[in-house]
């Protein structure tokens, strides 16, 4: 006999938990205290399974019934419910550890080294004022392609100040491109470290830009990298004098930008900063 909502809320406590069955496998188990849990025996693998479907009334006979069915259509797929349901709470926890604001935090630390304390104070003061501030809580896997943009118009129209403290927000096309560096550095160090698979910063950009950043991270001087990014000199003896500055490296920089496209492209826009040669 299947079970109904007055039933269930009839079913007091024993001494021993008991069980209500629903049928398809689906019951309802009652502990000597009162708590009432929905469960769904099944079979994987040739072995005997149960699988959780929440608390009742928080669960309702309804709402349990649709699980149960969502789980018996899993499993006859040829997948076990229950081990997707530990997988998708593995992702869960995951991308509520991984915030935007975390990684941040750790790719800053990580580089902060080869910085001086001025530009690093102020590289994460632009962080924590201009990205943190709109997105720090974000699962960084989730960030998107279109509210990264959001958030980089909202600095290009920013100029007002702040909290108490009178942090200064300053906006402006300059202050917008530097933010995006930055934010497409810390993106392509999540795909590194396996928090994300893609760089939603790379569709947007100013192509110097992101190439300063990325050869940055990749160790080339920067100098170097300023030279081979520069625009075109008019004066021919100076522009003489450039394209010969630094040339093995910068010969260098291109093959390992070539590669990098190359391997853009073979895997479908997915970046893989860090299995490239850096500068001898």
């Amino acid at each position: 006999m299947l079970l109904s909502e007055q039933k269930i809320r009839n079913a007091k406590p024993k001494a021993k938990m008991y069980r209500l069955r629903d049928g398809n496998s689906l019951f309802l188990q009652v502990e000597s205290k009162g708590g009432k849990y929905w469960r769904l025996m099944y079979r994987y693998a040739e072995k005997q399974k149960t699988l959780a479907l929440g608390t009742y009334p928080e669960v309702s006979l309804a709402e349990a019934r649709d699980l149960a069915y969502k789980a018996r259509k899993t499993l006859a797929s040829g997948v076990d419910p229950g081990a997707q349901k530990r997988e998708e709470k593995r992702q869960a926890v995951f991308s509520a550890n991984n915030t935007f604001e975390g990684v941040a935090k750790e790719w800053f630390e990580n580089n902060k080294p080869q910085w001086t304390k001025e530009h690093a104070d102020r590289l994460w003061r632009r962080i924590e004022i201009h990205l943190i501030a709109e997105m720090g809580k974000r699962p960084i896997a989730e960030i998107s392609t279109l509210e990264l943009l959001e958030v980089i118009r909202k600095v290009e129209k920013q100029k007002i100040t702040k909290g108490e403290n009178r942090v200064k927000r300053r906006g402006g096309t300059d202050v917008s491109h530097r933010v995006l560096q930055t934010v497409s550095g810390i993106f392509n160090y999540a795909i590194v470290t396996e928090r994300m698979t893609t760089n939603p910063a790379f569709p947007l950009r100013d192509g110097r830009a992101l190439a300063s950043t990325t050869l940055n991270e990749m160790g080339f001087p920067p100098d170097v990298i300023e030279r081979q990014l520069a625009h075109a000199e008019r004066n021919k003896i100076r522009a003489a004098y450039n394209r010969a500055e630094y040339l093995p490296q910068r010969e260098a920089i291109m093959q390992t930008w070539a590669d990098l496209i190359d391997s853009l492209v073979a895997k479908k826009g997915n970046v893989v900063i860090g299995k490239f040669g850096k500068a001898a």
